[in-house]
């Protein structure tokens, strides 16, 4: 959903809450929710996109930056930033055209 071509989405807002993960797409002008993930898969969701992000396992406290380049062999990349909040993280995923 997140690089469909029939209506492809600028951006991917993960907010951890209560224990769960909600995922929300970005597009350009509106928000649209998509999902509500469990614990177990919101928290590894975060870190794997810190990860490979190059955004360090420390610092959460934070707010953080990274690069994903060349999604799946496209010339699209994504800049991933973690921010703070007081339930646990956002992450706010903005794809960028190379």
């Amino acid at each position: 959903k997140f690089i469909s071509p029939e209506k492809p989405a600028t951006g991917l807002i993960l907010a951890w809450n209560n224990n769960r993960l909600r995922a929300t797409y970005r597009y350009d002008d509106r928000l649209e929710h998509d999902a509500t993930l469990p614990q177990v898969i919101g928290k590894r969701a975060i870190t794997e996109l810190r990860h490979l992000a190059g955004i360090g396992p420390d610092a959460w406290h934070e707010v953080q930056e990274g690069r994903i380049k060349g999604l799946e062999g496209t010339p699209v990349n994504l800049r991933v930033t973690t921010i703070p909040t007081s339930d646990g993280i956002a992450v706010v995923v903005d794809l960028l055209e190379s």
